[in-house]
């Protein structure tokens, strides 16, 4: 007995087990990985340096494109036209094909991802044009090339999954030790080999952001080289930005795979963590733990251990049934809190991103109105905060089920389904897609009078499922040939029949006069205050700022009038020196004292004055719902003394 715990205490090493978790040899190693992810994206880097930037061919290369300025019209026309006819023979959601997407005739898979291919080329062949207005497009989109190999190698050389008789539920219920220790070793593999291709192409990308990051410093500051358009006096501004986007190319290309080594850094620090998730492999340990098989559990102790989410225990545990118990009870109930701290985690970052972009893109808008390297910065950014979700939900499909469900749970997203039927956000989609309703519906003629020509409605009809308005489901075997609109467009039509028209209409006369309103109210008061103006001019200093003061608080007082507005008139009537202002920036800063206090004034005497009165009215206390729990919740947290950080959020978000 000493002898069998000493050799359940022992570590497992990978390279030890590789034969027992798969039946078959596994096609590659670490080795094996590396290398091609190496290759891939090393020759991607090389590919954008070489391309588009000033240490090769970067110039030449994006004057060529700026010269094919006058066809980058054609390709989107062509990309457009394309999507349309494929539309109008039902290659997105063929009808006649139930269960298959993106084919023209039954499983013409290949077909359609020649059809994806050629599309994506005409679109790359769009945006490279652009490359005058936008040089930094070519560039951005190289780089889509690198995430996009690993994935296709990830694709092609992961090994086979082993389909085993009996997988699934049933499973569970099978007292065959042996079937389910099968199972098990092929989830142990499998998890296994995408550890080992993590860290090959983690290492790759690492390797990649050192090798270019060298080369770059090399060639940019100790040989000075890439700026000469820079420091010349003669070159225009736009010519100075490409040369600094040129400059800066290999530095984008390092970090980016920087970056990309980081996401799946992340996802190798969550394998525990994710690992603890799967609820299969969960629940095969935990039968193995209960099974009275002493001596097939014994040849199988090693696989277990390697399986198992703790190190706790020896071989003790197979026979102790008050352990096994515990351990048991212990797999079953730690799903929940893996998938939470994998959501945590995967909020905190995507948050991040959001943080990230929206500070960069107001920042760049203050300093930057329209720069080139602050566009490659902020398509970078998003480039990344795509590639994060992508990537995510590719590698940790199970919390991101779980993270759907959670979702789908939210009295918010409960309620979302409740307002999205209100008759006011109908009216407002109403205003914003008559447009393309106006092309929908000839091109949904068309396209039922191609279905009939190619006599789809002969077939025989599969069983359609529509769910109508009030949430009951029909079923029922329609003929559609007589119809004029497709079965789908027509059903549409049908269930818009059941809605308030009478209550739209009245929102969309409602919210077009509201855009009226916001629309023309700040050009109006613009020209007001330009024409009080010369009056206050002639007015002391002091009378100059009473007014502008309170004229202020009146303005903030209307929603339509932003407040830029007075915060300009401000700006341009204190700051003034023939209105008495002691210097332009004395009276700068006296601006900006009194539009401090100007905006806690105006907002002092809408809460109180405003919102205090109103708060007497129980019919807006209902509309307003402080008697639900989202309210109380606010209310409870805005209680708690001192600044926490939901406190110090709800006031800077209503304010």
């Amino acid at each position: 007995m000493a002898e069998m715990a000493a050799a359940e205490t022992e570590e497992v090493t990978d390279e030890t087990d590789t034969h027992d978790i798969f039946d078959t040899e596994p096609r590659f190693g670490f080795l094996g990985y590396f290398m091609a992810v190496l290759i891939g994206t090393s020759g991607v880097s090389a590919l954008i340096i070489v391309l588009w930037s000033s240490m090769a061919f970067g110039k030449d290369a994006l004057d060529k494109l700026m010269e094919g300025e006058d066809y980058k019209n054609i390709p989107p026309a062509v990309v457009v036209v394309i999507v349309l006819l494929l539309y109008l023979l039902d290659f997105y959601w063929p009808p006649h094909l139930p269960g298959q997407h993106f084919v023209l005739y039954d499983q013409g898979t290949m077909l359609g991802k020649l059809i994806g291919f050629i599309l994506l080329c005409f679109f790359l062949v769009a945006c490279f044009l652009r490359a005058k207005d936008k040089p930094s497009v070519p560039l951005i989109f190289t780089l889509c090339l690198s995430p996009i190999y690993v994935g296709a190698v990830r694709f092609f050389m992961k090994p086979s999954e082993d389909v085993t008789p009996g997988r699934g539920k049933s499973i569970f219920n099978s007292k065959d030790i042996t079937l389910k220790m099968k199972v098990l070793k092929n989830i142990v593999g499998q998890e296994e080999d995408v550890m080992k291709f993590c860290r090959a192409a983690f290492s790759a990308y690492m390797l990649n952001f050192v090798g270019v990051l060298v080369l770059w410093l090399i060639w940019a500051v100790g040989l000075e080289k890439g700026l000469d358009v820079v420091n010349d006096e003669n070159a225009s501004n736009a010519e100075k930005e490409i040369a600094w986007l040129l400059w800066a190319t290999p530095l984008v290309v390092a970090l980016s795979n920087l970056v990309f080594a980081l996401f799946v850094l992340l996802r190798i620090v969550m394998q525990r963590t994710y690992s603890g998730t799967n609820e299969e492999k969960n629940r095969l340990i935990a039968d193995a733990m209960h099974t009275s098989l002493q001596e097939d559990m014994m040849s199988y102790r090693k696989l277990i251990k390697k399986a198992r989410l703790s190190k706790c225990g020896t071989v003790d545990m197979f026979t102790d049934a008050q352990t096994t118990a515990k351990l048991q009870e212990k797999y079953m109930q730690q799903h929940a809190s893996q998938v939470h701290q994998l959501q945590l985690i995967i909020k905190v970052v995507g948050c991040v991103f959001i943080l990230a972009i929206g500070s960069l893109y107001v920042g760049f808008n203050l300093a930057f109105a329209d720069n080139q390297i602050a566009n490659m910065v902020l398509a970078l950014f998003g480039l990344f905060f795509v590639f994060f979700g992508v990537f995510i939900f590719v590698s940790l499909n199970r919390v991101v089920g779980a993270m759907g469900h959670w979702i789908y749970d939210l009295p918010m997203w409960k309620g979302g389904l409740v307002v999205i039927r209100h008759p006011a956000v109908r009216a407002f989609f109403m205003m914003v897609f008559t447009p393309l309703i106006i092309i929908m519906v000839p091109l949904s003629i068309v396209n039922q009078c191609i279905r009939k020509c190619r006599a789809l409605y002969d077939r025989e009809v599969p069983k359609m499922d529509i769910e109508s308005e009030h949430g009951i489901t029909h079923s029922f075997r329609p003929s559609h040939v007589n119809l004029s609109l497709t079965p789908r467009v027509k059903h549409a039509f049908e269930s818009a029949q059941q809605w308030e028209w009478v209550a739209i209409v009245m929102y969309i006369n409602l919210l077009a006069f509201v855009y009226l309103i916001f629309a023309v109210t700040p050009a109006s008061l613009n020209v007001v205050l330009a024409t009080i103006r010369e009056p206050l001019k002639e007015l002391g200093y002091g009378v100059i700022i009473v007014i502008t003061f309170f004229l202020g608080i009146v303005a903030f007082l209307l929603p339509p009038v932003p407040g830029l507005t007075v915060y300009i008139f401000g700006g341009i009537l204190i700051s003034d020196v023939n209105t008495g202002a002691p210097s332009f920036w004395g009276g700068a800063t006296i601006n900006i004292a009194v539009c401090f206090f100007l905006k806690l004034a105006a907002s002092a005497v809408q809460q109180k004055c405003i919102g205090e009165m109103l708060g007497k009215s129980m019919m807006v206390r209902q509309i307003v719902g402080v008697h639900k729990v989202g309210a109380r919740c606010i209310e409870s947290i805005l209680r708690q003394p001192g600044f926490t950080v939901g406190k110090v959020a709800i006031l800077c978000g209503g304010g």
